[in-house]
């Protein structure tokens, strides 16, 4: 066979196969997932927050072998709405005050879709200026509400996790090098888990690690991060980074942001906040004054799919030196010999780990350009007033009790009985059966949904109002069914422990 006729017969196997249809069929297909998220979204507030399942009830529902015959978008959205989508929280409902709920707005959830119907890759310019672009302006508008300088730099990425490991990894390089056995980082014993995830990833021991106590209200304690240090010193390691916290997920508490800049600075470390949470409570008065000195920090992770209001993933980081992120970055692969280097552009592959990037700028973008910054700095004071409102209900409540003043939008407490404590058992293990008991109570009955968590050793209930759908009515009708529920519960423990049958 000569080169010709192999050539006409590699034409003739090729039959140009494509997923393409016809526009009018592919409209009716966004017309029919359209109409299935404005149903969920109108009708969250009928539905309970949450539907648990078990492995082997999932397994049966929905394991099977990889398709090969088509099935229609009509039977697959069915198959979503009745195997998929009841088993599962929702943290855009208005009664979830567990964890940090994060409820997209409509405008974010179409602008998602957009992105990833046009498909832009956002890694560096060469394939993206339009979306580069529009990058840069969501990040001047962050640097702008913070106080960061105008050559600040950072890049858009999943949420608070991946900010955390990108930062730490810039820190570690820019302070230590390539050597860094001996490098020590302190963090608040309150730290978000993922700080502790970065550092085992990018290669530090636990004995490198300092975790420092916290006062009273949770926030770290100044003296002893400073006579760790000074130890630390002593001992011939060398002390880099400190991370402070900006809205901890347990309590909300904010570090000393403004005494731990100037202790960062006189010790020539490198600080990061973890403001994943908090951060855009720079939007308010109150927010502000609380997170005096972040400006100072030298990087700082925030999450717009938090108060801003966009579907996941979107975190961000932002450093104060945007050439320290391109020092740990940038590089120059054969394969990218045609990205443009000129330092007029910004290629973000070389400013964080990934290299192919979707647009998410342009749902943050398209949200705020659409309701405007006065309509979150207002969404951002309500829920910290739904907060203040869930404490002063709490406080005249006879039987639930507030564990630590709320700083942002958390709100920590318990229920306490008001039979006495069974002599026979420990106090704290007899409120924590009798608070995961009304915890579960509430859950099944799907009344709302609300995390735990630990303080001092003493289980805690977290209320987190911050839903853009929460209202106040919302937090009273919860707080009331919460006394119901813990006065029906105690009952029931206080006859079983009659009848012997809660032991020792």
């Amino acid at each position: 066979m000569d080169k010709d006729q192999h050539i006409d017969a590699l034409k003739a196997c090729i039959s140009d196969v494509t997923l393409d249809m016809d526009p009018h069929k592919m409209r009716q297909m966004g017309y029919q997932v359209i109409d299935t998220i404005v149903d969920h979204i109108s009708g969250l507030k009928g539905r309970s927050p949450a539907n648990f399942a078990d492995p082997p009830t999932m397994k049966a529902l929905l394991d099977e072998p990889m398709p090969e015959q088509p099935q229609t978008m009509e039977a697959l959205l069915d198959t979503f709405k009745e195997r998929v989508y009841p088993y599962a929280i929702h943290p855009d409902h208005p009664r979830f005050f567990g964890y940090f709920p994060c409820s997209g707005s409509i405008v974010g959830i179409l602008a998602d879709a957009l992105a990833s119907g046009t498909n832009f890759f956002a890694g560096h310019w060469y394939a993206g200026a339009g979306p580069s672009q529009v990058e840069l302006v969501v990040l001047d508008w962050f640097k702008t509400m913070l106080g960061y300088p105008s050559e600040a730099g950072g890049l858009l990425v999943s949420g608070g996790s991946m900010a955390n490991l990108t930062a730490l990894t810039a820190a570690r390089h820019n302070k230590l090098g390539e050597r860094f056995d001996d490098g020590v980082l302190y963090l608040s014993e309150q730290s978000h888990a993922s700080i502790d995830r970065a550092a085992r990833v990018i290669g530090f021991r636990q004995d490198q690690i300092r975790y420092i106590t916290v006062d009273e209200t949770y926030r770290l304690d100044m003296n002893t991060l400073k006579q760790a240090v000074e130890a630390d010193r002593k001992a011939g390691l060398r002390p880099f980074c400190v991370v402070a916290n900006a809205g901890s997920t347990n309590t909300g508490a904010v570090d000393p942001i403004f005494d731990l800049a100037a202790f960062s600075m006189e010790q020539n470390l490198w600080l990061h906040v973890d403001a994943a949470y908090g951060g855009f409570g720079m939007l308010s008065d109150r927010g502000r004054h609380l997170l005096r000195g972040i400006d100072e920090a030298d990087s700082i992770t925030l999450d717009p799919h938090k108060w801003l209001y966009v579907p996941f993933e979107a975190g961000c980081l932002l450093c104060k030196d945007r050439k320290s992120l391109e020092r740990t970055f940038t590089m120059h692969p054969e394969y990218l010999q045609d990205i443009d280097r000129d330092d007029n552009l910004v290629n973000f592959c070389d400013h964080g780990i990934q290299l192919t990037r979707s647009f998410r700028a342009l749902k943050i973008w398209m949200t705020l350009k659409h309701y405007g910054i006065e309509k979150f700095q207002a969404l951002v004071d309500q829920h910290l007033d739904l907060a203040l409102l869930a404490k002063a209900l709490f406080d005249q409540s006879p039987v639930l009790d507030v564990m630590v003043r709320p700083q942002l939008g958390v709100v920590c407490f318990r229920y306490i009985p008001e039979t006495p404590v069974p002599d026979h058992m420990d106090r704290e293990t007899y409120l924590q059966k009798l608070n995961e008991a009304l915890v579960e109570r509430i859950h099944r009955n799907g009344k709302a949904l609300l995390s735990t968590t630990r303080l001092q050793n003493q289980y805690a209930i977290r209320f987190c109002p911050m839903n853009h759908r929460t209202t106040k009515e919302d937090v009273i009708s919860t707080i009331a069914v919460l006394e119901q529920t813990g006065r029906e519960v105690e009952k029931e423990m206080v006859s079983k422990w009659a009848g012997g049958q809660i032991g020792k």
